[in-house]
């Protein structure tokens, strides 16, 4: 397996990763722009042109959009976030082109007949209607105002009002300014000739505008969720000044993930408090954030946030082992490849990484895990939880600690 980066002539970016020997071939298509880059009067317009675009292009009906890939064994999928809106499938190598031929007629000739679009804004609106991502959407919404970010722009659907007024002009003009080569990202796993076939179909596509994200400020904060049950989970959020490092990373798995983490000793192991601890680092349009989650019984909340706190100030006052730093190296490690052996996954993860600034092949990232110093994560550690987090609770808890508790047990 072999990956490289490049360009179309066009300017359209392309990840190839070639594989001779996997019977399937993988094409994803991102566009810098999902709801972020909408208007409060048209929330929603981005996951609508999503939609939109599979009611009919120049060459291909609907009907033929979302029927003739099953044909294939395979199907044209779409799906849209805060920051990007994305396309793709996968196949048998041997129906690639007529599949790589309809998601390009799709994407660069696109109808948006009124007609087609008032009928399509029926079908969002029962999504909408049926989804069971509102809790999602809701901390999305939550989390991206830490960034300064309006919470109801950060609502991917949009409203029902919103959604309901959407139009073809409104749909044209959105896709005319976002989907352009120069504003999107190509991921291809397959042969060496499906190169030449994308090339060949992507070709007409306009090379156009790349959008600039705005800066925005993080600003900590508690925020609540309700929601029914006998849990409740709990997630604090530190904010990234830069792109993250690989000993960003190798802080992470220390303090959470795996078994012999520092949160999942105590936590788990230790106090029988909770069944597992994620921490990570993700990354946004509007920057990237560090974080820590679990979940708990409403009565055990305040021992967990004491505990959290506690790990948080140990490891930001005294640092990390070389043997954590060797066992967060494995882990990472095994994850990397595993991600390598799925590549529904890693198509994806590299387009966002691409978008982002930080597309780094997994092969050469395990080469910076592998450099990563102990005196480098706890230069992590101290820069990262030196500075203020948010912090969230979804749930109901009867005891929910004041942001004033979090800061004094973080020794801030």
């Amino acid at each position: 397996m072999e990956t490289k980066l490049l360009n179309f002539k066009n300017g359209l970016p392309v990840i190839f990763i070639k594989d001779e020997h996997n019977p399937l071939a993988y094409a994803y298509f991102m566009v810098n722009a999902g709801a972020k880059d909408e208007k409060k009067s048209t929330a929603g317009l981005a996951h609508a042109v999503e939609h939109f675009l599979f009611t009919g292009s120049q060459n291909y009906s609907k009907k033929d959009l979302l029927g003739i890939p099953s044909w294939f064994g395979s199907s044209l999928e779409g799906y849209t976030d805060l920051d990007f809106t994305s396309f793709g499938f996968r196949v048998l190598k041997e129906h690639c082109e007529p599949m790589l031929q309809m998601m390009t007629d799709m994407l660069i000739r696109p109808q948006f007949l009124d007609v087609a679009i008032k009928e399509e804004i029926k079908v969002i609106l029962t999504e909408m209607a049926v989804s069971d991502d509102d809790e999602d959407e809701q901390l999305a919404s939550e989390l991206h105002s830490c960034f300064g970010i309006d919470k109801q722009q950060a609502l991917v659907f949009g409203t029902k009002e919103s959604v309901s007024h959407l139009t073809a002009v409104d749909a044209r003009k959105f896709w005319e300014t976002y989907y352009t080569a120069g504003n999107s990202v190509l991921c291809l796993y397959g042969n060496g000739s499906m190169l030449d076939m994308a090339e060949k179909y992507f070709e007409p596509m306009r090379s156009g505008y790349k959008s600039t994200s705005a800066v925005h400020s993080f600003s900590a904060n508690p925020y609540r969720i309700s929601r029914g049950g006998s849990d409740v989970q709990l997630t604090l959020i530190f904010p990234e000044e830069k792109r993250f490092s690989a000993a960003d990373e190798i802080l992470a798995m220390v303090i959470g993930n795996t078994y012999s983490s520092r949160l999942c000793s105590k936590l788990r192991s230790e106090l029988s408090l909770v069944y597992a601890v994620s921490a990570n680092i993700d990354s946004y349009a509007c920057g990237d954030i560090f974080y820590i989650t679990t979940s708990c019984l409403h009565k055990n909340l305040l021992a967990v946030v004491d505990v959290v706190c506690q790990e948080i100030v140990r490891i930001r006052e005294n640092g990390i082992t070389e043997d954590e730093l060797k066992c967060a190296y494995n882990n990472l490690k095994t994850e990397l490849w595993e991600l390598h052996e799925n590549p529904s996954d890693l198509i994806v993860e590299y387009c966002e990484d691409f978008l982002l600034g930080r597309f780094i092949p997994i092969e050469d990232k395990l080469k910076l895990f592998n450099q990563v110093t102990v005196a480098e994560v706890n230069a992590s550690a101290q820069r990262i939880f030196a500075q203020k987090p948010s912090f969230g609770v979804i749930g109901n808890p009867k005891s929910f600690p004041n942001y004033a508790y979090l800061l004094n047990r973080l020794k801030m």
